[in-house]
């Protein structure tokens, strides 16, 4: 029996079951919604993109950084490697109270820092971690 995919789709939403989104080289790249934490695989992705924390001149170990959805899980955000970004914790609390906030350029994401750090609120990305 041939189940359309419309129907099968709707079946596995109903049942929970995990259907990843997978980019053009069969990388998963998005859980959707059933998973509001980001997966240990996930979050090395992040780390390896971004190298560590994501405020300039931070230098907090990598491996004991938290990782930040850009759309609080809460609000609609999706668990996906597009919409997470590492943060030590201290600077993961000051972008929850607004002190910080993490935008995207060109798909990569970046901190503006505040106002009387950057009167210009450039979009930076920490360069400690940067690769040469």
């Amino acid at each position: 029996m041939k189940i359309p995919a419309p129907q099968l789709r709707t079946m596995l939403c109903e049942a929970k079951v995990l259907s990843p989104i997978y980019d053009a080289d069969g990388m998963v790249m998005d859980i959707g919604r059933d998973a509001r934490y980001f997966p240990r695989w996930m979050k090395l992705a992040a780390r390896d993109r971004d190298g560590g924390c994501l405020v300039p001149g931070c230098t907090q170990d990598p491996a004991l950084l938290e990782f930040h959805h850009f759309r609080p899980w809460a609000k609609g955000g999706r668990t996906r490697l597009q919409d997470c970004c590492p943060l030590c914790a201290a600077h993961h609390t000051m972008v929850h109270s607004g002190y910080l906030r993490v935008v995207k350029v060109r798909g990569l994401p970046h901190i503006i820092l505040p106002k009387h750090l950057d009167p210009l609120q450039l979009p930076q990305r920490n360069a400690y971690f940067a690769r040469t």
